[in-house]
Order: C-alpha cells, then structure tokens, then sequence
C-alpha cells in the first residue's frame, strides 16, 4: 500500500496506530488460544468445523491487521524514519514467525492430548518436551517483539 504523505500526519500519530493494532492482534491471539481450548476440551471427539471456522475468522483479522501495519511502516518511510520503518518490519516478520510458532504450540499441545486417547500412547515425556519447547520459543519471539515496542514506544515520549 503506497502512502500519501498528507495521510501519514505524524510520527507519534503512526506509532499510536501501530501501538493499537499490536493491540489488537494480541486479542486475536487471545480468541486463537481460547478456540482452541475449547476444541482441544473435546478430545478425542474434536469438532474440526467449528474450530477451522473460528481460525478462518481470525486469519482474516490477522491479515488485516498486517496490511494496516504495512501501511505504518510505509508512512514512517514517508516521514523519513527508516529506522522506525525497519523495527516495524521486524515485528512484521517476528509476528509471522510467532504465528507459525503459535500453531507449532497448539499442533504440540493436541499430540500430549491425543496420546492419553491412544490404543497405544506415544512416549508422552518426549511428547511433553515438544509442548515445553515450542512453549519457551514462542515466549522468546513475544519478548522480541515486546522490546521493540518499548523502544518505539520511547518515541512517543
């Protein structure tokens, strides 16, 4: 999305927008975990349909939010900050990894759940492990992502 300079107005203002978008995409987080709670609640009898229908919701409201602070990071170029424009795109690109990260996780999360179902369980130390591992990941990508924020958010300051 091509910026018009008349539309970037401020700095400050282009980090408030980017402050309440992260907002909103850690809601979207948010209803991604509590869905699938509620689907892995279900174990073994899983109701994928509603649980696929509820994910297909919230990848729209993550793309939508990803144009939207595409569309900061381009206005910060347009008001000759590329440094702040690239921390932007580093969250952009930390954001993506901590979504796959996030599914990692659930994926994880279902193999324990689906091994106390089993004729035959799977090794659930080395099952668990996964969970703790994919868990300490994720929670490394959401402190990157939190450190930069603090920093723009001294910008604003």
């Amino acid at each position: 999305a091509q910026c018009v300079v008349d539309d970037c107005i401020t700095v400050p203002d282009q980090l408030q927008r980017l402050f309440a978008l992260q907002t909103q995409r850690m809601e979207a987080y948010r209803m991604f975990e509590e869905a699938f709670e509620a689907y892995l609640q279900a174990s073994p009898h899983y109701d994928f349909a509603t649980y696929r229908s509820v994910v297909s919701e919230i990848t729209k409201s993550f793309q939508s939010i990803s144009t939207a602070v595409t569309e900061v990071q381009e206005c910060l170029r347009v008001l000759d900050r590329p440094d702040l424009a690239d921390a932007v795109q580093e969250i952009q690109s930390l954001e993506s990894g901590r979504l796959k990260l996030t599914a990692d996780h659930q994926l994880a999360r279902q193999a324990v759940a689906d091994s106390k179902h089993a004729c035959h369980p799977a090794d659930s130390d080395a099952l668990e492990g996964d969970v703790i591992a994919s868990k300490r990941r994720l929670g490394e990508a959401v402190q990157h992502v939190a450190e930069i924020m603090e920093g723009l958010r001294h910008e604003i300051d």
